[in-house]
């Protein structure tokens, strides 16, 4: 099964708490897999508590690093940068990284990000771009993985 946890508001905009609650109601359905294509700039010791609790229930948790790469600075974002979080960055078409996918310490894995074929929640087809995208294809894999395993 596939779940769909709102903890943003309609302007893509909320704070840890609401974050945080949607971890706890997935580690409660008992969950596999868990991707935030989301992030902070601040440590959060509430949201490292929760993501430690899921991951010791065998959770995965994926997170996008964000798209802060203009910047030379370490930009990765919360939750990536947390113990127990693969972080995902993203990949252009040539297989190199994606010009705006953040740089720092917490990216696990790279994965592809750009022009990558979606639709939209009225069935048309769009390209996007972004760590978003490549932690959802990361996690997609992932998912595949589990599936074979058992």
């Amino acid at each position: 099964n596939i779940y769909a946890v709102k903890v943003l508001d309609r302007n893509q905009r909320g704070g840890y708490d609401s974050i945080i609650r949607g971890i706890n109601w997935s580690i409660e359905q008992n969950v596999d897999i868990i991707l935030m294509s989301l992030g902070g700039r601040t440590y959060s010791k509430e949201l490292d508590k929760v993501i430690k609790k899921a991951s010791k229930k065998g959770i995965t948790i994926v997170s996008a690093v964000g798209n802060g790469g203009l910047s030379t600075q370490d930009t990765i974002t919360y939750p990536a940068k947390l113990e127990g979080v693969i972080g995902i960055g993203a990949t252009n078409n040539k297989n190199e990284r994606w010009f705006k996918s953040s740089r720092g310490e917490g990216i696990d894995v790279m994965a592809p990000g750009e022009n990558i074929y979606g639709t939209t929640l009225d069935n048309k087809t769009v390209k996007q771009s972004g760590t978003s995208v490549a932690a959802a294809y990361t996690t997609g894999v992932i998912a595949l993985l589990k599936q074979h395993d058992n």
